[in-house]
């Protein structure tokens, strides 16, 4: 108990307590991963490393012969006769191609309208006892029925070719499992691979995902064909996306190589025993070692979106048209790639057929250069989040707000562009989501920390000034004691706020006694301004913050404007000081002034025994808002459309946006104060060149809107309202707002 009331927080234990959450948050995930919003960001992550990568050179292993929308228009909607399947597989053949992978799945007979009816003959003439008169005939019907048997003629060519890898598909999903009979099993298990040095191996690692259910080619094409392998073997992630293949799959006590890993151990002259799994680690074959997961997962390296890998389409070839030599001692995968024929996945890149992906495997085998996601991951995820945990907990604490942002952005991109880079360049992919997770929750805690305690500061220090009266109260009450009664009258007044940015940064960088000498200054010149050079009203010092009124107790008709001249006053001013500050080696000190116009109650305020002379209503309130508003914008002085009405065309300004300022319904025009036509200084022709940017963005124009407000940027590097207007019309040139859009900013901060 002693040691949780002595325990006090401070930024640096706030930066430490977040590691440690975080810590414990990527523990609990670890490698089973087990909060899925994680998983689906870390996912994420993966595809933007992909698209920034960007499409790479493939080399030319492997084609796809695609039955396309061009194939279909000339021979014919799908399923086509064997017969032309037969003929394409010739062709392959006879352009010396190393191996012939069909992506499609020969599970039903195909029997021809003419088959049925000489079958039906024959049977006819058999029924009606005619057949010793007849037997010359039925032997040429028979004969004429063999020629039109296009399973058998597509299963001589399978046969002819010598090299012809087909497809099936393996459900692991079914309710229950479903057997093959005896001699279809035996004749499906020449393609399997049997455990038998590596059974042990087996029974230390998860067991590969066993398929209760198989759609397999008819026998007659599994005779003849070299083998069979799963089409299907694709793993989705938790969005949908496929970037895993299972390399082998269960079915009744063997293991069957998926589709690309039996067409490369064709290209590549390898045998069924030259194929060894051990879970966990690889597939090794030859001497290549394909990496794998404990389930026997392959992660996909993806060479860019659709049509990457070279298509050709299938009525080219069976025309002639694509010459022989394109073909030669290449992979070939024959498969869907038209409209309304699916074999479709979702991948990092978009929609992509699924010969693609199979044809994209197989390169990546032939390329030797695979995605590795260590199995130890975890470990790197915990190292990270306590090294930028340790390192920002001490940095960020002794940077002003601004400054530990910007330490934390670099953070933040220096990341993503190492974790990146190792995937771009090295073929690992190291997760992402913790490292950027601590870095952007260590900023927002120490950040709202110090914001906290700044407002206590703030407190602090009003206290010590709140006994403060304005002069101009302290007269009217020497003429008319009857004021110090309670109450109010409503009355059209001008209400200034200001405040000063950074103050946290500001007392921290100062002793006590150096930080109110320096309050006393600002307030002094502030004061004198206000007050002694345009007649107002000092209502408080609120902390480091000031609120002024025109136009009581002291009646003023050019209040609105009088208070302008008191905004661009203590810009002056302020320059001045921060010149003397500088040069006694004390922090630069900027503030924000918010002015508004409008029908406000004012009076004395309080008790019997303690009141204040002060204004009240949403005009106030409107003010204070306006002062907050200059942090969004990165200006110095935002007038309402109010004021900006009330003041003489001498006074330069600029409309800067419309907005819905927090607690209110009704948006506000709202406008920069930037000096005036006596010091115009160019601001004039910026702030010419700035409207018509505005007027561009109002028309929804988001292109040529960014490009003025580029132009006065180029002119004017520190023009704030133009760097949010780019940043704005970016946004939208993505995602434009809905048709009924007002232009109407809201503001959700104070």
């Amino acid at each position: 108990m002693k040691l949780l009331k002595d325990f006090k927080l401070s930024p640096k234990k706030v930066g430490f307590i977040t590691t440690l959450l975080i810590f414990v948050i990527a523990f609990y995930h670890g490698p089973m991963q087990r909060i899925s919003i994680i998983n689906r960001l870390e996912l994420m992550t993966l595809d933007f490393r992909f698209k920034i990568r960007g499409v790479e050179k493939l080399p030319e292993d492997v084609k796809i012969v695609a039955i396309d929308n061009d194939s279909i228009k000339k021979i014919g909607r799908w399923p086509w006769d064997r017969k032309i399947i037969a003929k394409l597989v010739d062709k392959l053949s006879a352009a010396s191609a190393s191996v012939i992978t069909l992506d499609i799945i020969f599970s039903e007979p195909q029997i021809s309208e003419e088959s049925k009816l000489i079958s039906n003959l024959i049977e006819k003439i058999k029924k009606e006892n005619k057949g010793n008169q007849m037997k010359a005939l039925i032997e040429d019907l028979k004969e004429k029925l063999k020629n039109l048997d296009s399973d058998q003629i597509l299963a001589e060519s399978f046969e002819n070719a010598g090299n012809v890898i087909l497809a099936m598909s393996m459900n692991p999903f079914s309710p229950e499992i479903k057997e093959l009979d005896s001699d279809t099993l035996e004749n499906l298990a020449r393609s399997s691979y049997f455990l038998e040095e590596d059974e042990a191996n087996l029974k230390e690692e998860i067991e590969p995902i066993e398929a209760k259910e198989v759609l397999i080619p008819l026998n007659k094409f599994m005779d003849t064909a070299y083998a069979v392998g799963n089409a299907e073997a694709v793993s989705t992630d938790i969005d949908g996306v496929v970037r895993k293949e299972w390399m082998i799959e269960k079915y009744m006590d063997a293991l069957y190589p998926c589709l690309a890993l039996w067409a490369t151990m064709v290209h590549l002259n390898a045998d069924i025993d030259q194929l060894k799994i051990i879970f966990g680690e690889s597939v090794q074959l030859k001497d290549i070692n394909i990496p794998i997961d404990e389930r026997g997962r392959y992660l996909i390296s993806y060479y860019g979106p659709q049509g990457t890998v070279p298509y050709y389409s299938a009525v080219d070839v069976l025309e002639g048209k694509i010459d022989s030599d394109t073909f030669k001692d290449k992979m070939v995968f024959v498969g869907y790639a038209a409209t309304g024929l699916g074999d479709k996945w979702v991948t990092p890149f978009g929609i992509m057929f699924g010969v693609e992906k199979q044809a994209t495997i197989a390169q990546n085998f032939l390329d030797r250069k695979f995605l590795v996601h260590p199995a130890l991951a975890i470990l790197y995820d915990l190292f990270s989040i306590l090294l930028i945990g340790t390192i920002l907990s001490f940095t960020l604490t002794k940077l002003s707000p601004s400054k530990s942002g910007f330490l934390a952005l670099a953070v933040f991109i220096l990341v993503i562009i190492i974790i990146s880079s190792i995937f771009i360049y090295y073929n690992i992919w190291i997760n992402m989501v913790f490292p950027l997770l601590t870095t952007a929750s260590l900023y927002v805690s120490i950040t709202s920390y110090r914001f906290l305690t700044e407002e206590k500061e703030k407190r602090k220090i009003r206290g010590a000034f709140q006994q403060y009266l304005s002069p101009s109260v302290v007269n009217e009450v020497t003429k008319d004691p009857s004021k110090l009664k309670l109450g109010g009258e409503e009355k059209p007044l001008t209400i200034l706020f200001s405040d000063i940015r950074g103050f946290t940064s500001i007392s921290e960088a100062l002793t006590p006694v150096e930080l109110v000498h320096l309050l006393n200054e600002y307030f002094n010149e502030m004061t004198y301004v206000i007050t002694e050079q345009n007649g107002g009203t000092l209502d408080k010092f609120i902390g480091d913050a000031i609120m002024a009124f025109w136009g009581a107790p002291v009646e003023i008709e050019n209040h609105a404007e009088k208070a302008c001249l008191s905004a661009l006053g203590m810009m002056e001013g302020l320059k001045k000081l921060r010149e003397k500050w500088d040069k006694e080696g004390k922090p630069p000190v900027d503030i924000g002034i918010g002015i508004n116009t409008g029908n406000v109650v004012v009076g004395n305020m309080g008790s019997d025994r303690r009141f204040d002379y002060t204004v009240m209503g949403d005009g106030v309130n409107l003010a204070s808002r306006l002062e907050g508003i200059n942090k969004t914008y990165g200006t110095n002085i935002i007038i309402s459309e109010f004021t900006e009405k009330e003041i003489p065309e001498y006074f330069i300004r600029r409309e800067v946006d419309l907005v819905r300022v927090k607690g209110k319904l009704k948006p506000v025009k709202i406008y920069e104060l930037m000096g005036t036509t006596e010091n115009e200084n160019g601001l004039i022709e910026k702030a010419s060149l700035f409207i018509e940017g505005i007027k561009l963005y109002e028309k929804r124009k988001w292109k040529e809107a960014k490009e003025i407000f580029k132009a006065v940027i180029e002119k004017y590097p520190n023009d704030g309202p133009s760097k949010v207007y780019i940043e704005r019309c970016s946004a939208y040139e993505i995602s434009p707002p809905p048709e009924d859009w007002d232009g109407v900013f809201v503001m959700t901060t104070k």
